[in-house]
């Protein structure tokens, strides 16, 4: 993978900053998606991260959107994702993810115009700020002393 572009488009709607991502968000762009979106953590209150143009996510790119949604718990800043993508949302349900984010119904042009708010937007799960310790269980490796 990481032969794609990752195609990174943020824009304010609203008082949310929207982070719209299309290509692949794999090892090789996982840090530039990192680095541009922790920069508008600074002036954000709302973040919605739209993850309906990926079409390949690995491991560290879901280390990515949980870094930035620990970045975003920490600020008191609003996390919010949007998944369409079949594939994708598979991923997030399998390591569990779901459990972790808020995941919002379909990102319509309305609301990219401005006429729709994120709270217009269908929540179906509710954030779960515990379930940080469990996700970085999950997605660090263990500890293992060689010394014993």
């Amino acid at each position: 993978m990481g032969s794609e572009v990752l195609q990174i488009g943020i824009s304010e709607i609203g008082g949310t900053h929207v982070v719209k991502l299309t290509g692949e968000l794999d090892s090789y762009t996982s840090p530039r998606f990192g680095e541009a979106s922790k920069k508008l953590l600074d002036s954000a209150q709302k973040v919605l991260v739209n993850l309906d143009g990926l079409e390949f996510i690995d491991s560290s790119g879901l280390a990515a959107l949980v870094g930035l949604w620990v970045s975003a718990k920490e600020r008191g800043i609003s996390f919010l994702l949007s998944c369409q993508n079949p594939r994708i949302y598979r991923v997030l349900e399998i390591t569990g993810l779901l459990n972790l984010f808020t995941i919002v119904g379909a990102v319509s042009d309305s609301f990219y115009s401005g006429t729709e708010s994120t709270q217009d937007l269908a929540h179906t799960t509710p954030f779960a700020a515990e379930k940080v310790q469990r996700a970085e269980q999950v997605l660090s490796p263990p500890i293992v002393d060689h010394k014993s």
